[in-house]
């Protein structure tokens, strides 16, 4: 059922909370500037937790309260710095989204899939089209929870391909930066990998995401492996392979935990490591 079903006869209340919201009523900013995650990524091989690299990212000093503003004409204190500008339309909108997320994922780590809008809006302190007014709907403020987690992912897979490792250990790098990620924020993985169908979300919708990585690991594969004259071909097809191979293997193990995540990881390098065993390397390029 879709969650937008009755909000329409709250339409001229709506409008009321929204001009509040953007006046600085206290109704519009109680709860949505609370708190958020802090997290940030880690060196590549075990420790990243990844999936939080964008968590919790604030302006210095944290988010102004919508009715602690200045006013524009109090003076600044004797000997203190002037008063900073005000923000502009542009920034505080970029600023009130990532409060909504940051309460979408308070939300989404203690309840997982089964997260809801209604429950994200409570958490914020505001109401459903509040919420849709700044993603659209529920697939845009999942879209954004995606990209915020994803984007954290691909930096700490990016600095454990570029490690000054032997090989093997490389392999076991990036696994290990992977399976670490995904264990450190159990709830907003299945959240984003598995969403609950009686929310109406997309199954499905990491694909640009997997499509990202398969592309940095084809890529490190062309730049560091000599494969012949197939390496091109190949480089494509490994990095594709990897990928989904270690999406469904990382699947199954966070949700069996069958082993712990050191020996999941030499697992998985060991069944990777036939043909990368035997392949020269290729120079580094000099940076």
């Amino acid at each position: 059922m879709d969650e937008r079903t009755g909000d329409s006869a709250g339409v001229s209340g709506e409008s009321v909370e929204e001009s509040a919201e953007e006046g600085g009523a206290a109704g519009g900013a109680a709860g949505g500037s609370a708190g958020g995650a802090a997290g940030a990524a880690g060196a590549a091989g075990g420790g990243v937790d990844a999936l939080t690299t964008q968590v919790g990212a604030r302006d210095a000093g944290g988010p102004q309260d919508a009715t602690g503003a200045e006013e524009a004409g109090d003076p600044p204190e004797a000997g203190g710095d002037a008063p900073p500008p005000p923000d502009l339309p542009a920034q505080r909108t970029d600023r009130r989204r990532r409060e909504l997320l940051d309460a979408a994922e308070r939300v989404v780590r203690r309840e997982g899939p089964q997260a809801s809008m209604n429950a994200i809006a409570a958490e914020a302190g505001i109401s459903k089209p509040i919420l849709y007014r700044h993603f659209g709907d529920k697939n845009g403020l999942y879209e954004a929870l995606a990209e915020r987690h994803t984007t954290g992912l691909l930096a700490a897979l990016r600095g454990a391909l570029a490690l000054p490792l032997e090989r093997r250990d490389l392999v076991e790098a990036v696994l290990g930066t992977y399976l670490a990620a995904i264990e450190a924020q159990p709830q907003i993985y299945r959240f984003l990998t598995h969403p609950d169908p009686a929310n109406g979300l997309p199954q499905g919708p990491l694909a640009p995401l997997l499509e990202r990585i398969a592309g940095e690991l084809a890529l490190a594969i062309r730049e560091q492996v000599d494969l012949g004259a197939d390496t091109e071909l190949l480089a494509e097809a490994w990095g594709h392979g990897i990928t989904g191979m270690v999406l469904a293997a990382g699947d199954h193990w966070l949700r069996e935990r069958s082993q712990p995540r050191e020996r999941m990881v030499r697992a998985l390098a060991d069944l990777l490591w036939g043909r990368l065993a035997a392949a020269a390397p290729r120079p580094r390029a000099a940076r």
